[in-house]
């Protein structure tokens, strides 16, 4: 649904659930390989693979640190900050990359890790009260009893941005959001803290912030349906994708 959670600000957001019990979010490479200079866009990517839902990762391949899971293969282990970690029973927890051993992990389920961040949520303490669809989460029906979000977030990016977010709700279905941003009149974009209380607002326990700027994409049925810094399908080439195939 797209809708406007903020004054000059469009946003469109995503539940993704699977009703065979499996897990549903899967990730690709440009052109099928891990690896540094090895680009294309989220759209070309998606194509590819036969994705029919799908958002860019973390852009893993632009920097030589963090910690990198796909489809249970460790890529790169050199810590650098938090990572977002899907587990094969389809739960996503922040981990503190100095204190993950990977190995272990993959032991216990590790499928997927991103790291890019900030994280988003968890809130300590927090209380959410369900909502039945994606309209009442995005019309405020999630509310926060106890716990609060951080007044301020770590981030080399700041002021308001296009943002890909990614999170899951309590009842385990997946949030995607994707911000249109640096469209004057249009939308302005969301800071990460604004970003972060959406999410909580989507019902997400927890959330996680991606690469973002003109790296923000969301395709859908074989179309880019987000407008992140201008016209859909000028976004920048990445290296990774996190999608939905059809259902088989």
């Amino acid at each position: 649904e797209r809708q406007q959670p903020l004054d000059g600000v469009v946003a469109t957001a995503a539940v993704i659930t699977s009703k065979q019990g499996a897990l549903p979010l899967r990730t690709a490479f440009a052109e099928g390989t891990f690896g540094q200079n090895v680009r294309a866009r989220t759209r070309e990517i998606a194509d590819s693979v036969g994705a029919v839902f799908a958002i860019n990762g973390d852009y893993c391949g632009f920097r030589d640190d963090g910690i990198i899971v796909r489809d249970g293969v460790s890529y790169r282990d050199n810590p650098a900050r938090n990572a977002l970690c899907l587990f094969q029973d389809g739960t996503m927890q922040i981990l503190d990359e100095d204190e993950m051993d990977v190995e272990a992990l993959l032991t216990q389920g590790l499928w997927d890790s991103w790291s890019f961040g900030p994280a988003l949520v968890p809130v300590a303490n927090a209380v959410l009260f369900l909502a039945s669809d994606l309209a009442s989460w995005i019309t405020g029906a999630a509310l926060v009893v106890d716990g609060a979000l951080p007044e301020r977030y770590d981030t080399d990016v700041s002021g308001k941005n296009p943002r890909t977010a990614i999170g899951q709700r309590a009842d385990g279905s997946y949030v995607a959001v994707a911000v249109d941003g640096r469209l004057p009149g249009y939308s302005e974009g969301m800071t990460i803290e604004e970003l972060a209380q959406y999410m909580l607002n989507l019902g997400c326990v927890t959330a996680y912030n991606l690469d973002g700027g003109m790296t923000s994409c969301m395709y859908f049925n074989g179309s880019v349906i987000s407008t992140p810094c201008g016209t859909a399908n000028q976004e920048r080439s990445v290296s990774d994708i996190i999608f939905v195939a059809p259902a088989e």
